[in-house]
């Protein structure tokens, strides 16, 4: 066995040592790269700490927003309340946004029922479609301030009742009896703790009931259709926008006023009114009519009248 390994070659790779200088290069970039990793260590934890801290400040920002919403509600209701110079600035219903669909309303469905009424009135001479047109808005005006006034009147008798009970007042005294009477007037009856969520729920309710408005709209196209069995299309969509916003108008706290009548033959109040068609200085008829924020108030829309002289 020694003779056969004799003659063979030991091609062993000898060890290699490093030397210092390896080592000091090895440990240099041990170093370089372990700070390489605490520094990323430390940029994702400050990024995951910059996350949390910017879904805190989102919550509180919502926080915030939601606390100043109901503020800013709170403090628009104390403001706004009896006073009709003051409304709520996200209410779709507010007096100047009234003021501009009475306006948009002589400016689109007017003018379209009047081509359609035109048409009707070429075979007979004397009709006028602006006053027919007019006409139509005395009707929904009237119908929706007469059904305003008479639910107003319903609601006041309910409370008159209510305040009887909630108060255990001898309803046979009559002094008594009048004074529950006067504390449910719809005007001064705030004064009466007993009833006043009562009232201010029959306001909303007003203001804000979809359905009460659909079923005014409804009786006043019904009624203008027993009297008008050939009201054309554009006709009957006059009526319902008209209704609608009538109905806005008279339930609005104070109630809106709008002005058309006894204006002919006195000079024209351009204050309050625009003119038709014509030049000059007397009202021959009035056209639309002008939009008040209350009776004797501020004018929140123009309207129309035709001159003449």
């Amino acid at each position: 066995m020694a003779n056969k390994h004799r003659g063979q070659t030991h091609n062993k790779t000898p060890k290699r040592f490093l030397s210092a200088t390896d080592i000091s290069t090895l440990t240099t970039q041990l170093e370089l790269k372990n700070d390489m990793l605490d520094k990323i260590d430390k940029k994702n934890k400050q990024y995951l700490e910059n996350e949390r801290l910017k879904r805190e400040n989102e919550m509180l920002e919502k926080d915030k927003e939601a606390a100043l919403s109901r503020l800013s509600k709170i403090a628009g209701e104390k403001l706004s309340k009896g006073n009709p110079s003051i409304a709520d600035l996200g209410d779709p219903n507010k007096p100047t946004k009234l003021g501009e669909r009475w306006s948009s309303l002589y400016t689109d469905e007017w003018t379209d029922a009047f081509e359609e009424i035109s048409t009707k009135c070429k075979t007979n001479k004397t009709a006028v479609p602006e006053k027919i047109l007019l006409r139509i808005v005395d009707w929904c005006y009237t119908t929706c301030s007469n059904l305003s006034e008479n639910q107003a009147k319903g609601i006041k008798q309910l409370l008159r009742d209510v305040s009887h009970h909630l108060n255990l007042q001898d309803e046979r005294k009559n002094d008594i009896n009048q004074n529950i009477h006067a504390k449910c007037d719809m005007t001064v009856s705030e004064d009466d703790d007993s009833i006043k969520l009562f009232i201010e729920t029959f306001r909303s309710q007003r203001h804000n009931n979809e359905r009460l408005k659909e079923t005014v709209v409804k009786k006043c196209i019904e009624g203008y259709l027993k009297s008008n069995k050939e009201a054309t299309d554009n006709e009957l969509i006059f009526v319902k926008k008209c209704s609608e916003l009538c109905w806005c108008i008279c339930i609005a706290d104070p109630p809106m006023v709008i002005e058309y009548k006894n204006f002919e033959n006195h000079k024209i109040d351009s204050t309050k009114f625009n003119k038709y068609n014509r030049s000059g200085t007397i009202v021959e008829f009035v056209v639309w009519p002008t939009l008040l924020l209350y009776k004797d108030g501020p004018v929140l829309a123009k309207g129309t009248v035709q001159t003449i002289g």
